[in-house]
């Protein structure tokens, strides 16, 4: 489909300084948003059923503060659902916000949206979620965007440094 709103889009012709580039819309993320029925029916699909849609919609791809508000935000947020799951050991489950961007961006790499970000969580929590909970003294675990980008680790605190902090 990009393809054909491409070739659409680039019928003029122009010569000189001012002309459009052939690979100008290569990595536009919004290109859907140009589609026309015309583009449509050239995709294959059958008039009558272009006929019975009644406007034509493309949506926004995903950009990193939309995918760091979908990890942090909604009721049931995959990251709120490792943190419920580790407190339930007594551990608290941080995140710094490096390591929110690295995720993101790591999902934007892999181009699937929101999907990446589940699969990028559960590839770094799963040594983290078998081996916490064996340890008792460990009280807090911070997720920094070192570990999450492979070049450190997370930031472990025991429980009686803790208890000494809040006092």
């Amino acid at each position: 489909m990009e393809d054909i709103v491409k070739a659409r889009i680039n019928k003029q012709s122009a010569i000189g300084f001012q002309a459009d580039l052939k690979d100008k819309y290569d990595k536009d993320p919004n290109l859907l948003q140009k589609a026309t029925m015309e583009d449509l029916r050239e995709f294959g699909m059958i008039p009558e059923f272009l006929g019975r849609l009644p406007i034509l919609l493309a949506l926004q791809s995903l950009d990193e503060d939309m995918l760091i508000t979908i990890l942090k935000e909604p009721k049931n947020a995959i990251l709120k659902q490792y943190r419920k799951l580790l407190s339930l050991d007594g551990v608290d489950l941080r995140f710094e916000e490096s390591a929110y961007r690295a995720i993101a961006k790591r999902a934007m790499e892999r181009k699937t949206g929101a999907r990446a970000l589940r699969a990028i969580i559960e590839e770094f929590m799963l040594d983290i979620m078998y081996q916490i909970p064996k340890d008792d003294n460990i009280g807090r675990v911070t997720i920094t965007g070192d570990y999450i980008e492979g070049t450190g680790a997370p930031l472990i605190e025991m429980r009686g440094a803790l208890a000494m902090e809040e006092n």
